[in-house]
């Protein structure tokens, strides 16, 4: 009998999407082409389709993009940046950047200057650094283009209240890595635990064999918990931001997904 276990994953899309009954009829006419939304749909084509894993991926990848869309610039972690120069704060910048900078994502608390980041900031590992921290002086005579705060007075004269940010900085590669765990343990991790949970009765169950009982999956597909994560940071389109160092004159690069993915996975749910 063929299989498809071995095939790659695109491979196997196209396939399972060709397979797929492509119609089916409304209350009273016919509703249009569509693509069907359940795999056991496809088993019924042909017996010999049994065997063949075409999972249910589409079900948990819309999973995935409905939490991240959800969760995009409302979710914050915080890392501590440096702390504030003693000169600095007997200049009053406790109190500035408390107030007049703190909708940029920063505060100070006890002398430690922290930012806050969003779930947008960790997919690209680069942080907007706030204007009170530094400028790209070649970019000044653009302010109204970067979109900098300004208010007219006097009908013409413009005054910039705010200065936007205009320089960029690396959040710290092992905190970006533990908080999109943190990010994959709440969107698939627990979220699949639960309905396990429901079907155990009470028991413990083992996440990854009851994860392909839920997907169609063979109880031998070898799928773990690292591939499941590569493919959540894949949906969520994280990517390796750069970040140019005017001081160093050189550019950093934050982790990409194969780097992200390269030590395995076991999380206990």
């Amino acid at each position: 009998m063929a299989t498809l276990i071995d095939l790659p994953e695109t491979v196997q899309s196209h396939i399972s999407n060709f397979l797929r009954p492509r119609w089916r009829l409304g209350p009273t006419t016919f509703s249009g082409i569509f693509q069907a939304p359940d795999v056991a749909s496809i088993k019924a084509v042909h017996p010999n389709l049994g065997a063949v894993p075409l999972w249910k991926k589409n079900e948990w990848k819309k999973r995935i993009r409905e939490w991240g869309s959800e969760n995009l610039t409302k979710m914050r972690y915080k890392y501590q940046y440096g702390t504030l120069p003693d000169q600095m704060i007997k200049k009053g910048w406790e109190e500035k950047i408390n107030t007049t900078y703190r909708h940029q994502n920063c505060y100070v608390e006890h002398k430690i200057i922290y930012f806050e980041v969003s779930l947008k900031d960790l997919i690209s590992g680069i942080h907007p650094l706030p204007s009170a921290f530094g400028r790209d002086s070649q970019q000044e005579d653009d302010l109204a283009d970067l979109g900098s705060l300004q208010l007219s007075v006097n009908g013409g004269y413009v005054h910039e209240m705010v200065p936007a940010p205009t320089l960029n900085t690396m959040i710290p590669k092992n905190k970006r890595r533990e908080w999109l765990i943190k990010c994959f343990i709440e969107c698939v991790l627990e979220h699949y635990a639960k309905k396990m949970a429901v079907q155990a009765a009470g028991k413990q169950p083992d996440f990854m064999k009851e994860f392909k009982k839920i997907m169609d999956l063979p109880f031998d597909y070898p799928l773990t918990q690292t591939n499941l994560f590569k493919i959540f940071l894949i949906e969520l389109n994280v990517y390796s931001g750069t970040v140019y160092s005017h001081e160093a004159h050189s550019f950093d690069m934050a982790d990409n997904i194969n780097d992200l993915c390269s030590k395995e996975l076991n999380i206990l749910v």
